[in-house]
């Protein structure tokens, strides 16, 4: 039993096996006729050797008699006799047959062949005179009831073909001309239409023929391959030339193309080669183009090269590293050589251009073309070491005025910069009344020399004073300015600034080193920035306080809103309106309009609460106020109720 299982099942397999297969040969054959088929046409129909048609051709609208329209059942008089004969078949006592003398006759009556009404012999008997038989006889005169002619015209416009239709109305009529499938308006049975391709132009007429009573189609075609194609040689979106040849005529040989980095293979028309790589015509290459305007593409191949680097440690006169790389492609990282002593590895360079980095990664793509290998070369820099950085700063010059005329030069920069800048004047008493106050310009006079020590001391604290009092100034100044706290610059006296100005009073300007042209920039920077920000922040926030107020306004109104529905067999019907609930001495109210009880059936009406109310305010009083009486509820999602 077992067995017998397994047998069965093994024959259900094969048995599925087989229709599967069945299937996938379905499948193979549907797709070779929806998708093969229509390739192997069009191949064919490219195939297709076309002829120029003549410069007239034409063709007839026939009319077929086909229907009762056509024909008549009449009445044909014979006028012959009847006479009998006996044909011999072998056996005895053969009947006679009977025939007409007009069962031969070509003589035509009532548009009927007398002969046409006469079956030959029949075996009744018949005597005398034949009267005549019904028959069906053709009525309509139709035949060819019209033409359709295409007549072709060159001007220096280009090729028009007129097309003219005439036809007999009672006929022919309703009349829809479409080429290669496309309608074409026709205007009093007429058109003229421009060629714009080579090839075949199929013409169909579709017409109603009036006395069958049905629709009918003449189809004409015409050829023409006289439209010269514009040939345009491209590379990638480029035109690089462009000329004309006839439908399958010669093409003339071109100068191949040239592309840095790469090799020219050829003009391709798809996957068909038109050129081959010294630009001359692939042999047999078919220019029967239907297209007014073709355009042929290059085909490049990116050159390959052979790059050397590194050093030469053989001695051959070639470098060691060798690396392949492909015109427009990526190539991979090297090895960096060893620097020397206070030098420093720059990269590899093919002439000014760097072709690998101070770490030996490629700078980007392969663009670098020549004839041959290439070769590149090893750049290294001089490094100063840390003791001769120091040296040098040493050697370097100070900073600082060394004389009072560099020293004024200096001020006076700084001055004009900062006056540019809105800097701080003051007027200081000049330095010849402070030394006439100890005795001229800082010296001691004679007979006080005794004092010297103590005038020594005494300066030295007028001195320690007078700064704190310039620094006491300055800080003022600022401050009433708004310009901050800062240190003033430059601590050298008016004698020291202004020698040969003792006697006159000067305008000195405090300068402040942390106001300069960097500060100004980056203060006006932030002020900008500021600015910026509020007129952004500014509107933002404005929209923003708009969208909550709404927000709220429509939380509200969505929290007081209390539909009022109609009740129709116990359900809940169309909606009658939106109320709202009000507060009334503590107590929840809503009042129902007239208008809207007035809509109900026999005054039963269904409230909807806010969930959020109705849970909130869970067993409240609610006063509902009808035109005629009030009804107290307790608040819940749903409220049903009779009024009168």
């Amino acid at each position: 039993m077992k067995k017998k299982r397994q047998k069965q099942a093994k024959k259900k397999s094969l048995k599925i096996e087989k229709a599967g297969k069945l299937k996938l040969l379905l499948l193979a054959l549907v797709f070779q006729v929806v998708f093969l088929s229509p390739n192997a046409l069009v191949s064919h129909a490219a195939d297709e050797e076309l002829v120029q048609s003549e410069d007239n051709v034409s063709t007839t609208l026939t009319h077929e008699h086909s229907s009762e329209n056509c024909y008549e059942r009449r009445w044909i008089p014979c006028g012959g006799t009847w006479r009998s004969n006996t044909i011999y078949d072998g056996s005895d006592n053969q009947p006679p047959v009977y025939y007409c003398t007009n069962n031969q006759s070509d003589r035509v009556v009532n548009g009927v062949v007398l002969s046409s009404i006469h079956p030959g012999y029949v075996h009744s008997y018949h005597s005398g005179v034949h009267s005549g038989e019904y028959a069906t006889a053709r009525i309509c005169d139709g035949g060819n009831v019209g033409t359709i002619t295409i007549s072709r015209e060159s001007t220096e416009e280009g090729v028009f073909l007129q097309i003219e239709i005439e036809a007999e109305e009672e006929f022919v009529s309703e009349c829809v001309l479409r080429q290669n499938g496309e309608e074409v308006t026709l205007s009093e049975n007429s058109c003229r239409i421009r060629l714009t391709e080579n090839g075949r132009n199929d013409f169909c007429l579709s017409w109603y023929d009036v006395q069958s009573e049905c629709s009918k189609e003449t189809s004409l075609s015409y050829t023409e391959l006289s439209i010269p194609i514009k040939v345009s040689l491209e590379s990638e979106g480029e035109i690089l030339d462009e000329f004309e040849i006839a439908y399958g005529g010669a093409l003339p040989g071109i100068q191949p193309p040239e592309k840095e980095g790469y090799i020219f293979r050829g003009f391709y028309n798809g996957e068909t080669q038109i050129y081959d790589e010294n630009g001359t015509p692939v042999s047999g290459a078919d220019t029967r183009w239907l297209q007014s305007e073709i355009g042929l593409e290059a085909m490049w191949e990116a050159k390959e090269y052979t790059v050397y680097y590194g050093e030469d440690a053989d001695g051959d006169g070639v470098k060691d590293g060798v690396l392949q790389v492909i015109y427009g492609e990526e190539y991979v990282a090297v090895e960096v050589p060893s620097a020397g002593s206070g030098e420093r590895f720059c990269g590899f360079y093919f002439g000014e251009e760097r072709v690998f980095d101070q770490n030996g990664n490629p700078t980007g793509p392969w663009r670098w073309d020549a004839e041959g290998d290439l070769e590149l070369v090893a750049k290294f820099e001089a490094v100063h070491s840390p003791s001769s950085e120091n040296s040098d700063s040493e050697e370097a010059p100070s900073q600082q005025p060394a004389s009072g005329a560099e020293n004024i030069s200096l001020q006076e920069e700084e001055e004009e910069s900062l006056s540019e800048e809105g800097a701080i004047s003051v007027n200081l008493v000049p330095s010849g009344e402070e030394d006439s106050e100890s005795g001229g310009n800082g010296a001691p006079s004679q007979g006080d020399t005794g004092n010297t020590a103590n005038s020594g001391d005494n300066n030295a604290a007028n001195g320690t004073n007078e700064t704190e009092d310039r620094e006491k100034i300055n800080l003022e100044l600022i401050n009433e300015e708004g310009g901050g706290t800062g240190a003033m610059i430059g601590d050298a006296t008016r004698e020291e600034a202004f020698p040969e100005n003792e006697s006159a009073q000067e305008n000195v300007t405090v300068l402040n080193p942390h106001y300069n042209a960097a500060g100004r920039a980056a203060e006006t920077a932030e002020i900008v920035k500021s600015s910026a920000v509020q007129t952004v922040l500014i509107p933002l926030s404005i929209g923003v306080s708009v969208i909550v107020l709404f927000l709220a306004l429509y939380w509200g109104y969505l929290q007081r809103r209390v539909q009022c529905y109609a009740i129709k067999d116990g359900k809940k019907q169309n909606l009658l309106g939106n109320l709202f609930w009000r507060r009334e001495n503590g107590i929840y109210a809503v009042y129902v309009p007239e208008e809207v009880f007035e809509k109900t059936e026999n005054g039963w009406l269904w409230f909807s609460m806010a969930d959020f109310f109705a849970d909130k305010q869970k067993n409240k009083d609610i006063m509902i106020h009808l035109p005629k009486e009030t009804i107290t509820e307790i608040v819940r999602k749903e409220i049903k109720i009779r009024g009168l």
